[in-house]
């Protein structure tokens, strides 16, 4: 992947929770040796309460607004500073961007047409944000209907993905517990100009607690073989949760002893979490590796942990 620059328009978010989410996401992913680098070339612009709209109405009639026009200076800018072309460019979210009415064809179709100049003139991949009516929770899975307005938004775009919490019938799939199913979301490709559609994708919210952010890190879920028993099932999905929510803070056998037991979280022997260890380490759903010295510190690993529990990629 080439190196580059990305520009972020969040026009619900002021500069502290920006400034908290980048830095959650640099814990989760490892990123703080990065940091300086990130720093130079990301450009975050927090809006909220501005007039972010790329649309509105003059004399009764929808035209574009001066916004795009600031969007492509500031691409130049960033990419002149840097010397690198911006790659990306984040519209979070249509619906502070768009200034007509979200199911009239004619007017979502002028705000995409103007989305598609930035994404011209910049060079860069435009993310455009949206929400999904309230209708979408109640399907049995993710489609186009599931954004919000004209399906104009749609149409004109070269791609499409839909964001979703675990469904109850999905966590039945994987046999996660029902308790535990809200901290997954699928990321389902809905249209795909370039490639297959319905291709879904799982991740996992974990929570950075000090700066109360929920960072969604990638993980595998797969169904359980049929030669599995259900208990089985179930103490597998207990250790990737587990896994997930603490990714690199246990090594196997803290894990092991600390959780095991008929009253613990995972609710099996030391024996059975050493089996179901070694099923999900082979299958490459879990991995052991070398912890990095921010989690020695972070969660107080001394020098004889040579390897910690973490989600395969």
């Amino acid at each position: 992947m080439k190196p580059g620059c990305v520009l972020a328009i969040y026009g619900e978010d002021d500069t502290d929770e920006v400034n908290r989410r980048f830095t959650a996401s640099a814990i989760v992913f490892k990123l703080q040796d990065s940091s300086q680098t990130l720093a130079d070339r990301i450009r975050a612009f927090p809006l909220v309460g501005a007039d972010a709209r790329l649309t509105q109405r003059v004399a009764g009639t929808l035209v574009g607004t001066s916004f795009a026009d600031e969007i492509i200076s500031a691409a130049a800018r960033l990419s002149h500073c840097q010397g690198e072309p911006v790659r990306l460019i984040v519209l979070d979210h249509v619906g502070l961007l768009h200034g007509g009415d979200f199911n009239a064809r004619e007017d979502a179709s002028l705000t995409m047409r103007i989305v598609n100049r930035i994404a011209s003139e910049t060079g860069a991949a435009i993310l455009l944000l949206a929400h999904s009516p309230k209708s979408a929770q109640a399907s049995e899975e993710s489609d186009a209907m599931a954004v919000a307005g004209s399906t104009a938004f749609v149409d004109q775009a070269r791609g499409a993905f839909v964001l979703a919490q675990m469904r109850s019938a999905e966590a039945k799939k994987f046999e996660i517990p029902e308790e535990s199913r809200r901290e997954y979301v699928s990321l389902t490709t809905v249209k795909n100009n370039y490639g297959p559609s319905g291709t879904q994708e799982w991740f996992q919210r974990r929570t950075v607690q000090d700066y109360a952010v929920g960072v969604l890190v990638p993980v595998q879920l797969a169904r359980p073989s049929k030669g599995a028993s259900s208990a089985d099932s179930a103490l597998n999905a207990r250790i990737i949760a587990l896994t997930g929510k603490h990714r690199g803070q246990f090594s196997r056998t803290k894990l092991r002893d600390t959780y095991s037991g008929k009253d613990g979280p995972l609710k099996a022997c030391k024996r059975d979490v050493e089996r179901a260890l070694d099923g999900l380490r082979a299958s490459g759903v879990l991995v052991e590796r070398a912890p990095t010295e921010n989690e020695r510190k972070q969660f107080s690993l001394g020098r004889q942990v040579a390897h910690v529990l973490d989600i395969g990629e």
